[in-house]
């Protein structure tokens, strides 16, 4: 235990003050000071008379300070103290130590309105499962009514601890949007260096014994894995094992970054320890993306919108009898994890800076190369709305002094550059093009447009109109091709798989 020294008397972490201590203080500094030399000239001099005339003051001064020392070294204090206490993180075997038993957490929506808890109040339980997540975690999210359930159902044997390191006032905004009340553990500070981890959610498994025994992810946390664990039963739980997903996959630290000309790896299936993430890569003179734990149609997306900027998502077109290798859909797929770990993907790219802009042409190359699609430009008669000019007399006038909240005015624009930013609305179906025979436009148009219909009407007070017509575009198209798909593909140009 961590003593402070203060006068030669050791106070232990977490100790206040008691009365005899600053009755002790008192008397010394009100009955037994002895006033400095004063009467110099100089300001240091003028100082030491001033408070050597008003020893009173210097007195209450000293145990103010005592006093608010006390509060420093108080429980309540205890998750801002983190460096009184030397900590090793905890891993899979580990027994849990006394101090992180008795340790202070702050929480917010406790059923007995206590502001603090300690773990020390659940070692009744069979299990304890420490729950770290955050508001901005949509994963973390997902699972709520998933940790919910399995609380309910087990509740008389396990109790499950959410904790997160965001402050009680961001918490408690995001219960009132999302209609949630329960336990969690705020402004934590300790546990998360005592269970170290990188990406969320990360749960761990504490038994009746204080030994850890999973450190894991929310697919592992099934009634099935629980019963077995409270039977105390030793399973086989996978183990998370977060990678630092800074850098590139497999090249070493030691790789000669100079000489590589290319480079490009692509995983199927889930892996573990990596979140959903896409990372820019940049190393000497390489520049890159890795994307982790992806579906393919992201994939495909990323490297469209990258190469076709002036097109939006209603150009992309899937044109397949079976999305199922593209799209999770819950009513054919059960069970979500099952799918995640046949159908992420994980691909990565590094070139020469000299090259970066050939970087989406060769990944979208990679991806129709050794995935069981193909993805291309093509043209394809497509229903569109055409913008026209109307033979209606205007009945707004397009005053600059119109244009207020809500409202975007357009002053001398190209009529295909405003029927592209018309074609971002997703409330819009159709693509919109442009067939006004106008080099340019003045125009103002709502920025909350609900559907259609509004669009027109906004757009014949003004003199023009949409009319329907199928027109032949170019588009992204995706298609299935037959292909057999291994595992683990490289295009590499320091370790190549291909012959």
């Amino acid at each position: 235990m961590t003593n402070f020294n203060w006068g030669g008397r050791g106070l232990s972490y977490g100790q206040p003050f008691n009365i005899s201590f600053i009755s002790l203080v008192s008397r010394y500094v009100l009955h037994d000071f002895r006033p400095l030399r004063y009467g110099r000239g100089d300001a240091m001099g003028k100082w030491r008379s001033l408070f050597a005339n008003n020893h009173k003051l210097s007195a209450f001064i000293i145990i103010f300070c005592v006093l608010f020392s006390g509060l420093l070294v108080s429980p309540a204090w205890a998750q801002g103290a983190k460096d009184l206490v030397e900590i090793q993180p905890l891993k899979v075997g580990d027994k849990i130590p006394d101090e992180l038993w008795d340790l202070p957490l702050k929480v917010v929506n406790h059923p007995e309105g206590k502001d603090y808890i300690k773990l020390n109040d659940y070692r009744d339980k069979k299990l304890i499962i420490l729950d770290f997540w955050a508001t901005w975690c949509g994963s973390c999210i997902a699972s709520i009514p998933k940790l919910g359930k399995l609380q309910e159902d087990f509740k008389n044997e396990i109790q499950i601890v959410p904790i997160t390191k965001e402050e009680d006032k961001k918490v408690l905004k995001f219960y009132d949007q999302h209609d949630s009340d329960f336990l969690t553990v705020v402004n934590d500070r300790y546990l998360s260096e005592w269970f170290k981890h990188l990406f969320l959610p990360h749960y761990v498994i504490i038994n009746g014994n204080g030994i850890v025994v999973a450190v894991t992810s929310t697919d592992q946390l099934t009634v099935d894995n629980i019963s077995q664990l409270l039977k105390g039963a030793v399973l086989s739980i996978s183990i998370k094992n977060d990678r630092d997903n800074s850098r590139p996959l497999l090249l070493t630290s030691d790789a000669p970054y100079d000489r590589v000309q290319y480079s490009s790896m692509f995983f199927e299936g889930l892996l573990e320890g990596y979140p959903a993430a896409i990372e820019q890569r940049q190393a000497e003179s390489l520049e890159g993306v890795t994307f982790t734990n992806l579906s393919l149609l992201k994939l495909y997306k990323k490297a469209y919108r990258k190469l076709y900027p002036e097109f939006n998502d209603k150009r992309f077109v899937l044109d397949v009898i079976d999305s199922s290798g593209l799209v999770y859909n819950v009513d054919t797929h059960v069970n979500k994890m099952d799918w995640y770990a046949h159908n992420l993907y994980s691909y990565e790219i590094l070139l020469k800076s000299d090259r970066k802009d050939d970087l989406y042409s060769l990944m979208l190359e990679d991806l129709n190369r050794f995935s069981s699609y193909q993805g291309s430009i093509v043209q394809r008669s497509m229903t569109c709305l055409k913008l026209i000019k109307s033979n209606e007399t205007p009945s707004r006038s397009l005053l600059s002094q119109e244009c207020k909240n809500g409202i975007k005015y357009f002053n001398q624009i190209s009529p295909r550059t405003f029927t592209a930013y018309l074609d971002g609305f997703p409330q819009i179906k159709q693509i919109i093009v442009d067939d006004t025979g106008l080099d340019k436009i003045d125009i103002a148009i709502s920025e909350k447009i609900t559907d259609t219909d509004a669009l027109k009407t906004e757009l014949t007070a003004q003199g023009f109109d949409l009319e329907k017509s199928i027109i032949d575009l170019p588009v992204f198209v995706i298609t299935m091709k037959e292909r057999r798909k291994t595992s683990f593909q490289s295009t590499n140009s320091l370790f190549s798989t291909k012959k």
